[in-house]
């Protein structure tokens, strides 16, 4: 320690002296200040450590080799890619250890002759490298040689870049190139490689060569430009600028010049590519001249025989719209349309003649106006100046409409004609075209919109006469399957009265003989007499039901209540011999509905089916007549409430859906009588319905409520 305090490092020797007998006399010492020698020592490690981590932080391998070949120094990123430590590494024979086998022994003798100055170190070198794990590793060396201060090599300073990846990119490149090199001159069209900025030939293949014929060095390195293969130049510039906006181009037509002159057609489509980081564009293109003259010719003889038979064209597309067609105004849309095409005109209409009436009806318009529309949708052409336009025989055509219709321009409608549609020898309606600016017709295209009139006249008479024989198919099979429904249910009733009547004949005849039995005889007597009334009134209903299959109902109002009154005192005539007790409600004012005849019928046949299925000795039928509205409709109401057997739930809607099915004899259900149905049947003649109600909420044992609604008179 200094006397200021300052503590510093010495470097001290000491020796004992001693007498003759070698006893310790004293010590004598030496001592040296080592304060800077330190001080030197530790910049000297301090640098040592700064550049152990430039080593460590380069990117690539810094490899030392002594003069045995084995490692002195290696810096982090060698020891990653080596996949060891340094401490596994350092004072290894690098060859031995991390050269592969089969180039060992030649790197060995190679670096031997380099240590003996035999030979100078690759500067530059690729070799493989194995790893811990045995992967090989392509490194690009670069090598130092390192001296001694004598001169003497000593070793190696290497630098080395993992370059595997590098290397395996480049074979699949140069498999690429080869690939592409392969389909580029073996194509079967025409490729060519040019450079964008100024259109250099860089590259074609041997049909280019072959179609244009040039010889590959009048083309390679000369511009399309100087070569002047494009017809329109500025086809050449407008392609390029899409090519620069979208990367490739889809193909398209470009005439281009071969070198005799000729002049050919190619299919042309183009990419962008890039060579040495310089845009090129690469071509294909197809020789496609003939195909275009082909083209060409078939298209002139298309023309030609759509021109010489466009009148047989259209008729034949007519035709074939009214087979394909699944409804009449679907016909009628597609041909319209196909008529103003024929034509050129744009707007117009399809009218449909009514017989009755002999009014044209409008059923189609195509660009009319509304107002135009209005006036003439519905036009009578018996009489005036209708009758002269809607001719039922001859085109009528005319260049200023507005001359028969005041303000038809502003409707759009300049030029006009009116062509008959007609089948045979029947008129059916008119075809209307017309043109909001002025324009003429020729003699051959009238012509021709009359023949196309006459088939649209007969298509649209097929669709007309299908639609009645469909109408008439459906109404017959109605009327077939009503029959059959009748004649089960007359037959299954016809059954029942005739087993009732021979099995009370057959007890008349037990309780004749006996006068004991003679209340149990009158009782028989009378059931005799029931059915006859059953069979009278099921012959009855039969022919009611007939009348209302086949001739057409017409209404009117008619009174309600003094019908029900007859129909009541009717039934208690019929059957004197039963005790029936029928109360009415609202009797003293009149409802009238809309009606006729067969009212009576419906009452009767409702008032007899309650006395007919009830057991009880005292019948009770209660009548109330009432008005309600439903759905915007006004109604009267007529509820029949008895006190007989009842309809359980499932059959409430069975006894009234059962017009139009077939019963089977063996399943007609009880309840289910002509009656009944003839009931349904006139009411809904009369837009009315009829539903059935238990009398008593729940409880259909207690007897039934059918309720009938009639629309009421206007």
């Amino acid at each position: 320690m200094h006397k200021n305090g300052t503590v510093f490092p010495m470097l001290m020797n000491g020796v004992t002296i001693k007498d003759d007998n070698g006893k310790p006399l004293f010590m004598a010492a030496t001592a040296i200040d080592i304060t800077d020698r330190k001080r030197t020592e530790q910049k000297l490690r301090e640098e040592k450590e700064k550049a152990q981590k430039y080593l460590d932080v380069a990117g690539v391998i810094l490899l030392v080799l002594n003069a045995d070949q084995t490692v002195q120094l290696i810096n982090r990123m060698g020891c990653e890619i080596l996949g060891e430590e340094e401490s596994e590494i350092i004072g290894i024979n690098w060859i031995d250890k991390y050269v592969p086998e089969i180039n060992r022994e030649l790197v060995k003798k190679e670096y031997n002759r380099f240590i003996n100055g035999e030979i100078k170190l690759f500067e530059y070198i690729e070799e493989p490298i194995m790893k811990k794990n045995g992967e090989k590793r392509i490194i690009a060396w670069i090598n130092r040689e390192l001296r001694n201060k004598e001169g003497k090599i000593i070793g190696s300073l290497s630098s080395g870049q993992d370059i595997t990846d590098h290397k395996r990119a480049e074979l699949k490149l140069k498999e690429s190139e080869e690939k592409f090199s392969k389909a580029f001159h073996s194509s079967p069209t025409l490729m060519a490689i040019t450079r964008m900025a100024d259109g250099l030939i860089i590259d074609v293949n041997d049909v280019f060569i072959q179609t244009l014929g040039y010889n590959r060095e009048e083309l390679i390195g000369r511009t399309t430009t100087q070569l002047d293969l494009w017809v329109n130049p500025k086809e050449r510039n407008k392609f390029t600028k899409m090519l620069k906006e979208i990367g490739k181009i889809n193909p398209f037509d470009v005439d281009v010049y071969t070198k005799s002159g000729k002049i050919i057609t190619t299919l042309f489509s183009g990419e962008i590519i890039h060579l040495n980081n310089e845009p090129h564009l690469i071509t294909i293109a197809s020789d496609i001249t003939e195909r275009r003259k082909t083209e060409q010719e078939l298209v002139e003889s298309e023309h030609e025989l759509i021109r010489k038979n466009s009148e047989q064209f259209v008729l034949n597309r007519i035709i074939t719209l009214g087979n394909e067609s699944q409804s009449l105004q679907e016909f009628l849309e597609k041909s319209y349309d196909q008529v103003l095409d024929v034509v050129g005109f744009d707007r117009g209409g399809v009218y449909l003649y009514d017989v009755e009436t002999q009014h044209n009806i409008l059923v189609l318009n195509k660009n009319v106006h509304p107002d135009f529309i209005t006036a003439v949708e519905d036009v009578d052409i018996s009489k005036g100046l209708f009758r002269r336009i809607f001719d039922e025989y001859k085109p009528f055509y005319i260049e200023d409409f507005s001359k028969f219709m005041e303000g038809s321009k502003e409707m759009g409608v300049y030029s006009a004609a009116i062509i008959p549609l007609r089948s045979k020898d029947e008129y059916v309606g008119s075809l209307n075209i017309g043109s909001p600016v002025y324009q003429v017709l020729t003699n051959n295209e009238l012509e021709l919109l009359v023949a196309i009139g006459k088939q649209m006249g007969i298509v649209i008479q097929k669709f007309k006469s299908e639609k009645l024989l469909k109408e008439s198919e459906e109404k017959y099979r109605e009327a077939f399957n009503r029959s059959e429904l009748y004649k089960d249910i007359f037959t299954h009733d016809i059954n029942n009265m005739l087993q009732n009547i021979l099995s009370s004949v057959e007890l008349s005849k037990l309780y004749s003989k006996d006068q004991s039995k003679e209340q149990e005889f009158e009782k028989v007597t009378n059931l005799i007499n029931e059915e006859v009334i059953r069979g009278r009134n099921l012959v009855a209903n039969v022919q009611v039901l007939s009348e209302v299959d086949e001739i057409e109902i017409s209404l009117s109002p008619i009174e309600s209540s003094n019908i029900l009154k007859k129909a009541v005192e009717f039934v208690k005539g019929s059957l004197p011999y039963k005790i029936i007790n029928i109360e009415t409600e609202s009797f003293q004012n009149e409802y009238f509905i809309s009606g006729n005849s067969l009212l009576i019928n419906t009452f009767e046949n409702i008032l007899i089916n309650a006395v007919k299925h009830n057991n009880n000795a005292n019948i009770e039928i209660l009548i109330r007549i009432s008005k309600l509205t439903k759905d915007e409709t006004n109604y009267i109401k007529f509820e029949f409430l008895d006190n007989g057997i009842g309809i359980p739930d499932p059959m409430k809607k069975e006894i009234f859906s059962r017009e139009y099915e077939r019963i089977e004899k063996s399943k007609v259900p009880s309840g289910i009588g002509l009656g009944i149905l003839l009931v349904k049947r006139i009411l809904d003649s009369y837009n009315g319905d009829i539903v059935v109600e238990d009398r008593i909420q729940g409880d259909y044992s207690k007897g039934s409520n059918f309720i009938i609604l009639i629309p009421e008179a206007k």
